[in-house]
């Protein structure tokens, strides 16, 4: 799902100072100073003590002390705020004041430096974004009529959230980082200066998480950026109109594995961390970029005028599950949780009960062995996934295959046991267009099957293996020759009639054909050792990384191989490792530092 709303405003206001003293009949009364800042509708505690209407002022001294990094923990401390927890970590918060919803803070009035922060405050408010507390230096909370000159929301009230200030004077600076549970860590830093024209603020905030509900080993954090540039140009000091002009520049990027599929109640009790495995492609893509230009100037200690032009823009895409389908059925998620029971089928999916027994099935199937030889309990086991897993796979094929016969290209053996072993067994057989085209075939009656190999030698036809390897074959079923091409021919039979396959082969348990290359693919290195390419090209060919392969190095000092990337399977790899390829070329993605690693371990896996 993706959206994008960008929002430009341009609002005026003019703020009053407090007079230095009034007059109460025959006396005189002090009142305390009031400093009304830029970009604030308290400004301090005072002001949030004596404003008409409920507010309160979350200093910085506070912020500093409790150590907040989840705008929850910082407004648990505020009367008349309530809230409701979502993902653990406050990325999106539920906030309500004076009773309002708390789905997405919608009814309230969110902002930032005193302008709207909300991705669509006017259309759509749901705040799938909200401002990192960690480079707040100050939050103002406003509740009852006051609070209307600030926003749409009239009932509620609204939340300020005040950013690191430019430095009053010298040089700003500061580093923390910490470290806690489920590899969570923040790193925050920041640098600036103040002369007395020009003042600069640069921070960098940095906070990511494994998360800690449980998917399979599979993360469940997320990893947010968030920067922040501000720069001030000021009058002097002793300017008959003191004025000054700030920009703000900031950018929030963030990348988080977060669903909205929940689990059952009995799930709950169980573990109420856990997570179904439907689940593990959800993902929030969300960018917040912020503009902002402040100019404030003082007429006098009664009149101030401050301007803010400000934009913002915000998109996100949120790849996540909305429903699942069953036997046809096509259901919502809270349906199933609410009742379980009368959707077993969409539950097993959702859990990922079905995907964990294929994957099950297929890895009991790579150790098959014809003729029972893997003994009795394989034998139960398999018994079991044929009839929960491999029991779809004959129906896919139209539920009477029993089985295939395959020739003309190598199958691999790991192909050849998984599908034995659901019930449809492949008899892979070898021979030649000049052998009418039969030499050898596999047959799984009395004994004749064995996975790997090309099976025994047909009736009436004779097979040995030349001094080099290669097949001869000898039969009626061998050809005379080529039309009407006497020297071709010559050149494929030997001096007693053989004909020359040019393959190279053996024979295992004295009977079964096994083809290992082609002759004339056989090369040797500068260093004189014998390559064959064919059987490294097929092993390296059961990766699923790997589309096709070619060994070569004739006369060089060692083989290389060129490799034709498999880029469909790469793209899945890469959304289950929660990394973005769409920006990517396939040019671009096998250059990619993490594609190369990956490679090298498929290579040295193989």
């Amino acid at each position: 799902m993706k959206a994008q709303f960008s929002i430009l405003f341009i609002a005026y206001s003019s703020l009053l100072f407090s007079q230095d003293f009034i007059q109460l009949g025959d006396s005189i009364q002090k009142l305390d100073e009031v400093i009304i800042k830029a970009n604030t509708i308290l400004g301090n505690k005072f002001v949030a003590q004596n404003r008409t209407g409920a507010s309160y002022f979350l200093s910085s001294e506070e912020l500093k002390n409790f150590g907040y990094i989840d705008i929850n923990r910082a407004l648990k401390s505020v009367p008349g705020v309530n809230f409701y927890e979502e993902d653990g970590f406050g990325l999106r918060p539920n906030i309500s004041l004076r009773g309002t919803s708390p789905q997405r803070s919608s009814k309230i009035t969110l902002m930032e430096d005193g302008v709207l922060i909300a991705p669509a405050p006017y259309s759509a408010p749901a705040a799938y974004y909200f401002p990192s507390v960690m480079r707040m230096e100050a939050i103002e909370i406003l509740k009852g009529s006051s609070q209307v000159q600030y926003g749409p929301f009239t009932t509620g009230g609204v939340i300020n959230m005040i950013s690191s200030s430019l430095p009053d004077e010298g040089l700003k600076a500061r580093f923390q980082t910490t470290y806690g549970s489920y590899n969570s860590n923040q790193i925050h830093s920041s640098f600036g200066q103040s002369s007395e024209h020009v003042s600069f603020l640069l921070e960098y905030l940095s906070m990511n998480s494994d998360g800690f509900k449980k998917l399979n080993n599979e993360n469940t954090g997320f990893d947010i950026t968030d920067l922040m540039g501000k720069v001030r140009l000021k009058s002097d000091a002793d300017a008959e109109i003191p004025q000054f002009l700030e920009f703000k520049y900031h950018l929030f990027d963030e990348l988080s594995n977060e669903t909205y599929l929940g689990i059952t109640a009995n799930d709950f009790k169980i573990n109420p961390f856990d997570r179904y495995a439907a689940s593990q492609k959800d993902n929030m893509d969300a960018k917040q970029v912020q503009l902002m230009l402040t100019h404030s100037i003082n007429f006098s200690t009664q009149f101030k005028i401050v301007t803010n032009a400000y934009q913002n823009k915000f998109s996100r895409n949120w790849y996540k599950l909305s429903h699942v389908v069953a036997e046809g059925a096509k259901m919502g998620l809270s349906s199933v949780l609410d009742a379980p029971n009368s959707y077993p089928q969409h539950l097993a999916i959702l859990k990922g009960i079905k995907k964990v027994l294929f994957f099950w099935a297929v890895k009991l199937g790579l150790k098959f062995e014809p003729y029972g030889k893997n003994g009795l309990l394989y034998q139960l086991k398999l018994a079991i996934a044929r009839k929960l897993i491999f029991s779809k796979w004959k129906e896919a094929l139209g539920g009477k295959m029993d089985l295939f016969v395959s020739g003309s290209a190598p199958l691999q053996p790991r192909l050849a046991r998984v599908f034995a072993a659901a019930g449809m067994p492949i008899m892979e057989g070898y021979g030649l267009t000049e052998t009418s085209p039969i030499v050898s075939v596999n047959d799984e009656r009395n004994g004749g099957f064995r996975i790997g190999t090309v099976g025994r030698v047909i009736d009436n036809v004779e097979v040995k293996i030349a001094e080099d390897g290669e097949i001869l074959c000898k039969g009626p079923n061998v050809m005379m020759g080529y039309y009407n091409l006497p020297e071709e021919t010559a050149s494929v039979f030997d001096e007693e009639g053989w004909f020359k396959t040019g393959d190279i082969g053996e024979f295992t348990e004295g009977k079964f054909l096994k083809i290992t290359d082609r002759k004339k693919e056989i090369f040797k290195t500068s260093g004189g050792k014998y390559i064959v390419p064919q059987a490294m090209e097929n092993k390296f060919k059961e990766s699923r990384f790997i589309e096709q392969i070619m060994i070569i190095g004739e006369g060089q000092k060692f083989p290389a191989a060129l490799i034709v990337p498999n880029f469909v399977f790469i793209k899945e790899w890469a959304l289950r490792k929660k990394m973005d390829f769409s920006k990517y070329t396939n040019e671009e993605i096998i250059i990619l530092p993490t594609v190369i690693e990956r490679y090298n371990k498929e290579i040295k896996l193989y």
